[in-house]
């Protein structure tokens, strides 16, 4: 094990971190789609750290339903947990409609099977704010109706956004302030408010280090989801919150994703569960040995926090 994780694990065995609610580790299925990777990611989880394992499944919207269908085929017949991305900035960059049908979401989160866990969303609000400018009050419906039948099911909406300004959870927050009044900051609040016990908000990394605007934008959605995470945000409700490690953000600053560092990648995650994060998305290079190692000392820093032992699963 190296330094970084042993440090870390002192620093839990001394009670730095606390051991509440489950700890969700969730792995887009891009690269865990074989049974070998499938079975190696579904090992890191602990009965005991109370840390599940999850998978991300994501299918472009479209009519035809057969491609989800075996998607969620495959995942139930493995009796694997999973997410089912109902919107994602890459549906539009491909061409589709940025959000299935929320139809079609309803319908999977009330008939699924109870590995279901809930639905995903990957970037909607900025893919949406940064081209149109503002997230509509249609666009709120939608997510009204998710959340809806997400709450009815007693299933989960995880929520990521990189941006952190005015087109990202800033512009979020601000929708939702008690101050704010319109036809948006309504719809918002009406997609919102009723339905609070559903959402999980993620701050994900993939920015481009070497340019400070992005480094710094980061850093204020790093804070802002925190803020989130407590009752000191214009909602007053603390929310479950995380992270969504990506190796985009090496790709995007010029790095090798394949020579990673696991401090990397399990270092945020590990920040961010010392306070109080419990929801962590990997997206997507995970095989290679620093998204590898990283996941795994983040097991070991959780399982330590529960006290667990090396005899314990």
């Amino acid at each position: 094990m190296n330094k970084f994780a042993v440090f870390h694990l002192l620093l839990a065995a001394a009670g730095a971190a606390s051991a509440a609610s489950p700890t969700e580790l969730i792995f887009q299925t891009d690269a865990v789609s074989d049974a070998n990777s499938l079975a190696k990611a579904k090992a890191k989880s602990s009965t005991c750290g109370n840390v599940n394992v999850s998978f991300r499944l994501q299918s472009v919207p479209a009519a035809d339903h057969s491609a989800l269908d075996s998607m969620v085929s495959y995942y139930e017949a493995s009796q694997s947990r999973y997410y089912i991305t109902a919107g994602s900035s890459d549906y539009a960059k491909a061409g589709f409609p940025l959000m299935w049908d929320s139809g079609a979401v309803c319908w999977n989160l009330q008939n699924r099977s109870t590995y279901l866990q809930g639905i995903y969303l990957h970037e909607v609000l900025s893919a949406r704010v940064s081209t149109t400018g503002s997230f509509s009050a249609a666009d709120w419906g939608v997510i009204g109706q998710y959340a809806s039948c997400a709450k009815t099911a007693q299933k989960k909406i995880v929520w990521s956004e990189f941006a952190g300004s005015s087109w990202g959870w800033q512009y979020f927050l601000s929708l939702l302030a008690p101050s704010a009044v319109g036809s948006l900051p309504t719809a918002a609040k009406n997609a919102i408010l009723p339905y609070k016990d559903v959402f999980v908000f993620l701050w994900a990394n993939n920015r481009n280090l070497t340019d400070p605007s992005q480094a710094s934008d980061l850093v204020l959605a790093k804070s802002l989801v925190e803020q989130l995470g407590t009752t000191a945000n214009p909602v007053g409700y603390a929310f479950p919150w995380g992270v969504s490690a990506q190796d985009w953000q090496w790709y995007d600053s010029g790095a090798d994703p394949a020579k990673i560092a696991a401090s990397a990648i399990g270092g945020p995650v590990i920040d961010a569960y010392q306070q109080g994060g419990r929801y962590f998305q990997f997206e997507k290079y995970w095989t290679s040995p620093g998204f590898d190692q990283g996941t795994s000392d983040v097991r070991s820093y959780v399982r330590v926090a529960n006290g667990c032992t090396d005899q314990q699963p």
